[in-house]
């Protein structure tokens, strides 16, 4: 996990991860199907609360987890263009990968953190 903000009533950051990445490969199958490579992103709609699963690269899976009071549309503009970002820094990191076993430690740049934690609490109205 790179990071978790917020709160949700039955889900917690820790949770098992094989849920979600049995249902991107499923969705991988299916957009082969359909004559996709692959289908980067997967939306699930539920009566109180939802989860967009967004692919970044092909190392890494970004979740957010909301209720019906928050904007599906912004959801998944800001997940398209953390998801774009995030595949950007582990593109960089993997070309300057010292050793296997050797990694330093990559983080976003400051103004990405920012703009980033301003968007999620405006979406989800945390001031």
């Amino acid at each position: 996990m790179v990071t978790h903000r917020g709160a949700t009533k039955r889900i917690g950051p820790r949770h098992d991860q094989r849920p979600r990445r049995g249902l991107v490969a499923a969705t991988r199958e299916m957009a082969k199907l359909l004559g996709e490579e692959e289908f980067s992103a997967l939306f699930h709609q539920g009566k109180s609360d939802n989860i967009q699963l967004s692919l970044v690269g092909d190392r890494a899976l970004l979740t957010a987890i909301f209720d019906d009071q928050t904007t599906v549309g912004m959801v998944r503009l800001y997940a398209a263009e953390a998801a774009k970002r995030l595949a950007a820094i582990f593109r960089r990191r993997r070309r300057r990968r010292v050793g296997p076993l050797r990694q330093a430690a990559v983080e976003p740049d400051p103004a990405f953190r920012k703009s980033t934690a301003t968007a999620l609490d405006d979406l989800f109205g945390n001031k």
